[in-house]
This record gives C-alpha cells, sequence and structure tokens, in this order.
C-alpha cells in the first residue's frame, strides 16, 4: 500500500447529506452531487492534498470538475464582466491572506508549484 492510503487525511471540503444527494454549499447557489459524484470528488481532493499532484486518475474525476465548474459559471456574473482579471487578482488575494493568517505561512499549500498552468 502506497503511502497516500497509509495516511489519510480527513476531506477538507464541507458538504451537507441529503437523502440520495449531497450539496455543497456555496453562498449564491448550491451544487447538488450524486453519492457517486461526492466519493469521486472526495477521492480526487484528498489525493491531491496527499501527493500534491494535481491530476485526474479517471476520467469521472474530470466529469465531477466539470460539472462544477459549470455550475458555478452560470451562478456567477463575475467571469463575463470586463474586469473579471481584477476581481479574480483580489478574492485570490483575500483568500490566500485569511488562510495565512489562521494557517501560517509554512504549510503544504506554499510548497505547491504554482507553474501547473
Amino acid at each position: 500500500m502506497d503511502n497516500y492510503h497509509q495516511n489519510p487525511r480527513p476531506a477538507r471540503l464541507l458538504m451537507k447529506c441529503h437523502p440520495n444527494r449531497w450539496v455543497l454549499n456555496m453562498k449564491i447557489r448550491n451544487v447538488e452531487l450524486t453519492d457517486d459524484e461526492i466519493i469521486t470528488l472526495f477521492e480526487w481532493a484528498h489525493r491531491f492534498c496527499e501527493t500534491d499532484k494535481l491530476a485526474f486518475s479517471h476520467p469521472a474525476e474530470a466529469v465531477v470538475i466539470d460539472k462544477i465548474a459549470g455550475e458555478l459559471e452560470r451562478s456567477r456574473p463575475e467571469p463575463f464582466q470586463d474586469d473579471y482579471s481584477e476581481l479574480l487578482k483580489a478574492a485570490r488575494k483575500r483568500i490566500f491572506v485569511a488562510y495565512e493568517k489562521h494557517m501560517g505561512t509554512d504549510t503544504w499549500i506554499h510548497k505547491l508549484p504554482m507553474d501547473q498552468v
């Protein structure tokens, strides 16, 4: 068994269970996921947290990410605004500043390569 499966960490995704579906709570809109989608998303996110490799191991993982991205696109006006790049830059900064305030400046996230795009 590899290190990833020997040392599982709890999920970092906050979700609520409802009969026959999971709901990823968001401020504007809910993204509903089936039980199959949530376990697939969990495995993808957990593997990333453990290996620092943002990669798909099965096409179903990409399907779930695409579903979430599509729902986010339909629920937010910002991606279609002229100043989207500035809005994104400011949002990223606020998120990371809050993260560092809570977690510090020497975490696994700080060690991630940011040249994956």
